[in-house]
């Protein structure tokens, strides 16, 4: 290997180690600023190979509904489908399917048995099978103990291929004490997300601006103030209604293109001869 390709290959190994130690929150302020309609085809076909687990309930539900929206409106853009998958279930025999967000619905059994069903299924093989594991909390579980998901999902992250995707916790339109705890725990969720690196899919964040980019608060009694679920993206208080659905599966196709776009500058060190090296994903700080 001459000089010149000693040093592409150098060059290119240092942009892949340090490239899975870049945070990204995906908010309203990210989705704003990254139009997913101005990508092209390649990008499209890219997010097309995508294997997703992801643990949920009724919101959940919500969100999926708007992703099924959107491939049947434009399948060549939003290429995701839906297919089910069973609660503590190990991956089909057959392997995963591209293109791929497999729906598992684990109801509501608590928070804490919530999170031990997506361990569960992480360390039955979507871990190493899916490109992408993700759980979501509901709003009824304002109680839960962050403290818990991060240690859960730091310590999986270590022992597995899949990229953890991180959560907040949906909002409601109300300001009580349960919109406070449920604001707390997403803060603490951020706060670690953003000091440890990690992808975070910001829902409170997205449900909490209306469509004009209007951030919905309130005023704790501790003098906090808080965000709120947009009255608009609701039409009982806290599931998603039809607009509300699409805002947020928009939103998770930004997610999902911020992990399918190649690093900048691959191709040109490709240049050099390099071969059979390929980017797969990508983290970057937001502004």
């Amino acid at each position: 290997m001459d000089y010149f390709k000693r040093l592409a290959l150098a060059l290119l190994l240092t942009i892949l180690a340090s490239s899975t130690a870049w945070a990204l929150t995906i908010d309203y302020s990210y989705v704003g600023t990254h139009d997913f309609n101005s990508l092209n085809q390649a990008a499209y076909d890219a997010i097309g190979q995508q294997t997703w687990m992801f643990t949920h309930a009724s919101v959940g539900g919500n969100m999926l509904g708007g992703m099924d929206t959107l491939h049947s409106g434009d399948s060549n853009k939003y290429q995701l489908t839906t297919p089910t998958a069973s609660s503590g279930s190990a991956p089909p025999a057959g392997g995963l399917t591209p293109g791929s967000v497999y729906d598992v619905n684990r109801g509501n059994p608590g928070w804490a048995s919530k999170y031990t069903i997506f361990e569960t299924m992480v360390k039955a093989g979507w871990g190493n099978s899916a490109d992408f594991v993700m759980d979501k909390l509901c709003y009824i579980d304002q109680a839960a103990d962050v403290s818990v998901y991060l240690a859960m999902m730091n310590e999986l992250e270590g022992q597995y291929s899949a990229t953890f995707v991180y959560t907040t916790m949906p909002l409601t339109t109300g300001s009580g004490s349960s919109n406070d705890l449920r604001n707390r725990y997403n803060e603490a969720v951020r706060a670690y997300a953003e000091t440890n690196d990690k992808l975070l899919f910001d829902i409170a964040d997205l449900e909490a601006h209306d469509e004009f980019g209007n951030e919905q608060t309130y005023v704790a009694g501790d003098g906090s103030v808080y965000q709120t679920l947009w009255s608009g993206w609701t039409d009982d208080g806290g599931h998603l209604n039809g607009d509300g659905r699409i805002m947020i599966a928009e939103a998770w196709y930004a997610v999902a293109a911020s992990q399918a776009t190649p690093i900048p500058g691959t191709a040109l060190l490709l240049g050099f001869g390099i071969a059979g090296l390929t980017v797969v994903r990508r983290r970057f700080t937001t502004a």
